[in-house]
């Protein structure tokens, strides 16, 4: 949208979200812990979006996840890990099977949890 349409709104951008000296927005935390951030395209808007939908709906099903990420392209991860990341936000979150790659991380142990709330 261009900048004069926002004339007189509060805009907020994923620098406003969260940062290392307070503390990262879960939807930032989430999606480092997936590796679900590499070289940082997609990252802002898989961010904003996520933050935009959780402010809206703060219980979210999987499907407002999909539908909020729809538009926002990848070129890295190939959305595993940020879906994998993400998931767990959503009231109706199931762990996505293996990829099948014999080095799976999915065969890992899992992330940790985070266990603080959303910090808006």
């Amino acid at each position: 949208m261009p900048v004069a349409a926002v004339h007189g709104m509060a805009v907020t951008t994923v620098e406003g979200v969260g940062t290392l000296r307070t503390r990262l927005h879960v939807v930032q935390e989430k999606l480092a812990k997936a590796h679900g951030s590499q070289c940082g395209y997609c990252t802002p808007g898989m961010v904003m979006a996520v933050y935009t939908l959780l402010r809206n709906n703060p219980v979210p099903s999987l499907d407002d996840l999909h539908h909020y990420l729809t538009g926002n392209l990848c070129r890295c991860t190939g959305y595993r890990p940020i879906l994998d990341g993400l998931a767990s936000l959503t009231t109706n979150s199931f762990p996505l099977p293996p990829c099948g790659n014999t080095n799976c991380c999915r065969f890992k142990s899992p992330p940790t949890e985070l266990s603080s709330p959303i910090v808006t």
